[in-house]
């Protein structure tokens, strides 16, 4: 009987210790799984408000909900957004609901990032890439 007890206290213990840790983390504001800001969506009536005047550069995702390589260039955008807050604004657009956004920057095909940089178009990215590409270019238009 004893050692089912020492069990039961033990996992109590254990139970305690990790919510313990876990609300001194969320105390911290430190939540990676909750606290990921996403990219922030961008119409065609706030286009030059968010994207051109901007003062930092702006990365933004042309994409569709049918696009399954999308999905996956979201969740990498995501990351990018909580990476770079601050030093970059990150935008997302859907390109069937904005068609005329997509065709008056050159986007035939989906997904598609583009990288401003003083309203001026620095770098497309097409297709799914590795996140290295995806940094490399934000990284040199922080540089420039």
């Amino acid at each position: 009987m004893a050692p089912d007890i020492y069990r039961r206290s033990h996992f109590c213990m254990l139970v305690k210790e990790f919510l313990s840790f876990f609300f001194r983390l969320k105390a911290r504001n430190f939540n990676p799984v909750f606290n990921i800001s996403a990219a922030e969506a961008v119409t065609a009536c706030s286009w030059n408000e968010l994207v051109l005047s901007s003062d930092v550069p702006v990365v933004v995702e042309f994409w569709t909900s049918w696009c399954g390589p999308c999905k996956m260039v979201s969740r990498v955008m995501k990351e990018l957004a909580h990476e770079y807050s601050g030093r970059v604004r990150c935008f997302r657009i859907d390109a069937d609901d904005y068609p005329q956004v997509a065709a008056s920057h050159g986007v035939e095909r989906i997904p598609t990032i583009l990288v401003f940089k003083n309203a001026e178009k620095f770098e497309r990215i097409i297709g799914t890439m590795p996140k290295s590409v995806y940094v490399a270019a934000i990284q040199k238009s922080l540089s420039q």
